[in-house]
């Protein structure tokens, strides 16, 4: 076994603290930062424990390339982005205790980078449950270290049994952290045109219309209009290796898939409703001359957890969506109401 139980009076009740033994080898450093690290898909714990943690691979956003996410909250680590195990009584998160060295310039002396706490943004703080940690300052709340200077030290445990906790747990996990690590997340790209707005979550498709050398993709005209949002890749997802995608459990319970149909004219379209075009065989053509092209994703069909609308509007045959109110919008756009709910 590579762990033993081991209590320690700091940890919240109902706390247990399995103490790596690492090839009873001693710990790495004397005078040490203690800090977390959540390992929300609960994957190669072992490994972790025996090897150590893995770096990012490349730089995206606050992660850095050869860096990893440490965070000196257990609240964050177990409640924000610990593994979690569901008793049906009760629920367990588990997460890891890792040591960085101290040194006089804290992390930094060592390419540290201390960050703000991501996990705390809410579309509608009026109804959200915000994650936060009154011992840990809001802009310190998370650490990128060199993984190479980290050490994990136990793995965390703890159990918990309060319904409003276990509430507000379970509305974490709506959380868009917590599902990038648990689903695929996509983005949903906007491209636009004179006659057509057109989203995909296939950076390849995405490509192909921007900068493909063949002049028929360049005489569509098509134009770079960002990221849009972000929506579920599939429905499903591998519990473990044994399990088949279609019987795996749910992404997000009550995700549906988003259609995508064009028409002769190139107008694209998306839509949840599978009564607006008629028909979801892929290649078939419904109402209004709309072909069915694809499932480009899975979405709400109602606001859950951190989700926030995406608006339908249509401007003569064209459709276009966002996620914001079009508050000034010109006298010949018509608003069609909320399409669904995305992240």
């Amino acid at each position: 076994s590579i762990a033993e139980i081991h209590g320690h009076p700091k940890w919240p009740s109902g706390c247990i603290k399995f103490r790596n033994l690492k090839d009873s080898k001693p710990e790495k450093y004397e005078n040490v930062f203690n800090y977390f690290h959540g390992n929300i898909s609960g994957k190669e714990i072992k490994s972790i424990c025996t090897k150590g943690l893995k770096p990012y691979p490349q730089t995206c956003g606050h992660r850095i390339e050869g860096h990893t996410l440490v965070t000196p909250s257990w609240v964050l680590a177990l409640e924000g982005y610990g593994y979690e195990c569901d008793l049906g009584e009760g629920l367990i998160r588990v997460c890891l205790k890792v040591q960085v060295p101290r040194t006089e310039k804290g992390v930094s002396d060592f390419g540290g980078k201390p960050l703000p706490n991501t996990f705390y943004h809410a579309y509608n703080s009026q109804e959200m449950v915000s994650l936060s940690d009154w011992n840990v300052k809001h802009s310190e709340m998370e650490i990128s270290v060199p993984v190479e200077t980290t050490q994990v030290v136990a793995v965390i445990v703890k159990q918990y049994h309060r319904e409003n906790i276990i509430k507000k747990l379970r509305h974490f996990n709506g959380h868009p952290h917590r599902l990038g690590h648990t689903s695929s997340f996509l983005h949903l790209f906007h491209l636009r045109n004179h006659t057509d707005d057109f989203y995909t979550t296939d950076s390849n498709e995405k490509d192909n219309l921007l900068n493909h050398p063949d002049k028929k993709f360049a005489q569509l005209g098509y134009k770079d209009r960002g990221i849009l949002c972000r929506i579920l890749l599939q429905k499903r997802r591998k519990s473990d290796k044994k399990d088949k995608l279609e019987t795996g459990p749910l992404c997000v319970p009550g995700a549906v898939p988003l259609y995508r149909y064009c028409n002769a004219a190139g107008n694209h379209f998306y839509t949840i409703n599978e009564a607006e075009i008629g028909t979801t065989t892929l290649g078939a053509t419904g109402r209004l001359g709309y072909k069915c092209e694809k499932i480009e994703g899975y979405v709400l069909p109602h606001q859950t957890g951190y989700t926030r609308p995406l608006h339908r509007y249509r401007l003569g045959g064209n459709h276009f969506y966002t996620t914001e109110i079009l508050k000034n919008k010109p006298v010949n756009v018509v608003a069609e109401g909320i399409a669904c709910w995305v992240y």
